[in-house]
């Protein structure tokens, strides 16, 4: 890799690592799952107020295949920890749900599917089925 282009990512990364650590005060409401969004220029990091409790399935576990390439080319291992603690969480409730189809919406604190929010395999629900294959493929699940 360029250095330069190597440079840029790791501070990417650094900075859209705030997602994870900006978790609420009160310990019972914490998640792994990581906020939506990183200001990339002060670091701040929040959730859409329209999405209360939820967080869109596509959104929280397709970013496990970047931080990883970023981890094993910069050796911070925070780059594949944090994204991997969503999947192990996950994926228990993927077992659980015996070949149903995932929703588009899971529980920010529980991690659990939100029935409700829909199911499809079009928009916002591809991506999370297309990178649940390739983490399969690549971590020999």
């Amino acid at each position: 890799a360029e250095p330069v282009l190597l440079d840029r990512a790791h501070d990417l990364g650094r900075r859209l690592l705030n997602a994870f650590d900006a978790q609420p005060a009160c310990p019972p409401c914490r998640s792994v799952v990581p906020m939506a969004s990183v200001n990339l220029k002060t670091g701040v990091a929040s959730h859409p107020a329209e999405l209360g409790d939820a967080a869109w399935l596509s959104e929280v576990a397709s970013i496990q295949l970047e931080f990883r390439k970023l981890a094993f080319h910069t050796g911070l291992a925070a780059f594949d920890y944090y994204p991997q603690r969503v999947m192990h969480a996950l994926l228990p409730h993927l077992d659980s749900r015996d070949g149903a189809l995932f929703p588009l919406q899971i529980e920010r604190v529980t991690v659990k599917p939100i029935d409700a929010s829909g199911i499809t395999l079009g928009a916002r629900g591809d991506s999370f089925v297309e990178y649940l294959a390739k983490q399969a493929a690549l971590d020999d699940w």
